[in-house]
Formats: structure tokens, C-alpha cells, sequence
């Protein structure tokens, strides 16, 4: 016969089991697959959290590279950070540059930002068949903002124009552009003052409070949003 000490004892056996299974399930990175994190994604994840907390110099220091090397995620934040003037000079040109190489891989956020940009002729030539262009790629795989600013560039357009941009949108495929990635350095940026009010970007886009993540193991265009303190909230970019 089992005595009441042997089974207190099986019991804190079982006990310390789960504890270690729950803390080992908590502490041990993995991404919303369940799948252990790769270098790269903590990586990400560990420069999107700086700039959730308003940290841009360290979450621009571990994005910018990833960037240079091609990580689309990376290259969309580069693209907002310089859209909007946090922590980088504020240079629409340089978002434009970001957001195409984002775009040209599938970043349906930095299709259709780069669409504003094209549309109000931020950073460059306004280019409204272009504009209507990344608003068609990014409405067709979901974006709810880039639908709306379809519809609204669409009511400038001649209809020819409107189906020459269609015919792009149609043709357009990932990556078939061969776009230059931008160089940079830490020494080129100066940073902003904590007490100056962020600049407002045209279009409308993302704050960095809603930027948006993609698992490495999912679709391309499946997102989760990401939400940051009150105090570090910037303005959202205004509508068109």
C-alpha cells in the first residue's frame, strides 16, 4: 500500500515537472509558430522592441543592417523612421528608396506607403499610375488602407491611365525589380533631441507603435499588430 509521504512526494514531482515546462515554454524565444527563434528574428524582434520603447538610436543601430542585407521588415522601418523624422532626418527621398525595396518583396504596408508618397509627390515626381499601382498590389493581398487610397487616387485618373496602372499591378511580381539599397552609416545620422515633436509625414501610413511584423514561416502577407507605451506614441500619419 502506497503510504501519504510517497504520494506527496509523486505530487512534487509532478509539480516541479510543469514548473520547469512552463518556465522553460516562457524564457525559451520562439516565434507565434511555436518554432524556435532563428539569430535573425531575434535580431528583429530585439530592434523592433527598442523602437516600441522610443529607443530609435539602438533600434535603428540593429535594423539598418538587417536592412542592407535585405530583410523586408527591416527596410519598411528604415522607410518610416526617415518618413516620419524619428531619430533620422526626415527625408522623404530616402523613405521612398526604403519602402520600393520593402514593396518590391511583398511588405504590403510599404506598397502602400510608397503608394502616398508616389501620389502626393513626396521624395520625388508624383506619379499617380504608379501610386494606383502599389495600391492595387497591396489591396489585392489584404491591406485595408491601400483599398481606400485606390479608390481615392482612382478619382483622379483618366480611365485609360486607370488600366494602364492595372495592367502594371498585373504584371508586377516579388522581387523582379533590381532596386540599389541605399548606403548608410551611424556616422552619417544626426540624431534628434527627445524634446523635438516628431514632423508629420503625408499619406496615410503606420506609426511606429503600429508597425507590422510577418512570421518567417507564414504567408507573406499575414500580419500582427504591435502596440507601444502611451508616452512613446507618435502622431499617425494623416489621411490623403
Amino acid at each position: 500500500m502506497i503510504s501519504q509521504a510517497h504520494i506527496q512526494g509523486i505530487r512534487r514531482i509532478i509539480v516541479t515537472g510543469i514548473l520547469c515546462l512552463l518556465l522553460s515554454t516562457l524564457f525559451s524565444p520562439t516565434m507565434s509558430s511555436g518554432a524556435p527563434m532563428t539569430i535573425a528574428e531575434r535580431n528583429f524582434q530585439t530592434g523592433l522592441q527598442a523602437l516600441r520603447n522610443g529607443d530609435y538610436q539602438v533600434g535603428f543601430a540593429i535594423l539598418a543592417p538587417m536592412a542592407r542585407q535585405g530583410d523586408r521588415r527591416a527596410q519598411y522601418c528604415l522607410g518610416l523612421l526617415y518618413a516620419q523624422g524619428n531619430y533620422l532626418p526626415q527625408d522623404y527621398a530616402k523613405a521612398r528608396q526604403w519602402y520600393g525595396l520593402a514593396a518590391n518583396q511583398g511588405h504590403t504596408n510599404a506598397q502602400n506607403n510608397l503608394g502616398l508618397l508616389l501620389k502626393q509627390g513626396n521624395g520625388g515626381p508624383k506619379d499617380l499610375e504608379r501610386a494606383y499601382m502599389w495600391f492595387e498590389i497591396a489591396a489585392e493581398h489584404g491591406n485595408i488602407n491601400a483599398l481606400r487610397n485606390r479608390e481615392n487616387v482612382k478619382q483622379e485618373l483618366a480611365p485609360e491611365r486607370i488600366a494602364f496602372a492595372q495592367n502594371l499591378a498585373a504584371s508586377w511580381q516579388p522581387g523582379q525589380q533590381q532596386l540599389p539599397t541605399p548606403d548608410i552609416t551611424l556616422e552619417q545620422i544626426a540624431p534628434q533631441s527627445n524634446d523635438t515633436p516628431a514632423p508629420q509625414a503625408a499619406g496615410a501610413g503606420l506609426t511606429i507603435e503600429q508597425l507590422v511584423t510577418e512570421t518567417l514561416c507564414g504567408s507573406l502577407f499575414h500580419h500582427c499588430g504591435v502596440r507601444g507605451s502611451a508616452k512613446n506614441k507618435r502622431q499617425q500619419l494623416p489621411g490623403p
